[in-house]
């Protein structure tokens, strides 16, 4: 007999498969959230990509749930929009879906274990966001933070800025010429960061680093 815990792993994992025929990654087009992210690992979504793993799959998946209850039960009268895609006219596109649009204002929820840390918008959220607000012609933007444990959240709101948008893609048009020229995106910075120990590509980057 399978375990409440059996059962939940084959819920996520059904989900994650679910996702993946709907988000398959183009060597020619960059999702929004992908704005900010490490080069390298953008390179290896698309050229030598590996699962998630299962623990992953889980905190995805409760920041899915948090997103669902909040657009159906919490804001109410906003517009769920289809994908839009900017067309940077560079050989490559970039696909935008924000979460909601009310009032000619874009929201963008994201789902984090705590608030209380949280004084100033993740600066790669805001890249997002503007690639959204670009995509859509408008001027303004709401980023949301909402803690799983509670629902409390703080809200920051966000102007478009044409100079972050060419930033963003200056990053992508690099690694889309890293992709075009089967050149792979070999910078990887002597220790890891932070962020790189939850990475899926840790082991690849640095492969002589036998513990975190």
């Amino acid at each position: 007999m399978k375990t409440f815990s059996d059962k939940i792993d084959e819920y996520v994992k059904n989900k994650a498969i679910e996702s993946d025929k709907h988000h398959v990654k183009k060597n020619d087009q960059f999702n929004s959230s992908e704005a900010g992210y490490c080069p390298r690992k953008i390179y290896l979504d698309r050229v030598d990509p590996i699962k998630e793993p299962e623990a992953t799959l889980r905190i995805f998946q409760m920041g899915n749930i948090i997103h669902e209850f909040i657009q159906k039960e919490v804001i109410t009268g906003g517009v769920y929009e289809k994908d839009h895609i900017i067309h940077t006219g560079l050989g490559f596109c970039i696909k935008a879906k924000p979460d909601i649009i009310i009032d000619d204002q874009v929201i963008e929820l994201k789902s984090t274990k705590s608030i209380s840390y949280i004084n100033t918008p993740n600066a790669n959220h805001v890249k997002q966001v503007n690639l959204y607000l670009k995509a859509l012609g408008l001027k303004f933007g709401k980023i949301i933070y909402i803690s799983n444990s509670d629902l409390e959240s703080k809200e920051f709101n966000i102007m478009y800025s044409e100079d972050l948008y060419n930033e963003v893609v200056s990053d992508f048009a690099y690694v889309f010429d890293c992709i075009k020229q089967n050149i792979p995106y070999l910078k990887v910075e002597p220790y890891p960061n932070p962020y790189c120990y939850t990475c899926k590509y840790y082991k690849k980057c640095y492969p002589r680093r036998t513990t975190k």
